[in-house]
């Protein structure tokens, strides 16, 4: 069972993931689906610790912040803004 993150990942610090993802391991999940805009900040060792620290993986990440912050989307009928 994976439980959906309601914030970036790469806007939020690893202290503020790890209480997240601490007390979602604490509800019994086994995964975490975060939303993400920019993976280049992202900090992917300390993601990594963090979910081994409370045995917890990430099942999927959630792209809607993308469409939301930056107007794109996957599923655009445009060629230009699938390829931004």
């Amino acid at each position: 069972l994976s439980f959906a993150i309601p914030k970036d990942l790469d806007a939020m610090s690893l202290d503020e993931l790890d209480k997240y993802v601490s007390q979602i391991a604490a509800m019994g999940y086994a995964a975490v689906e975060p939303l993400i805009n920019d993976p280049s900040h992202v900090d992917i060792l300390g993601v990594q610790s963090i979910m081994k620290k409370h045995g917890i993986h990430i099942s999927g990440l959630r792209s809607g912040s993308i469409y939301q912050k930056n107007g794109w989307r996957l599923s655009s009928p445009d060629e230009d803004n699938r390829s931004s």
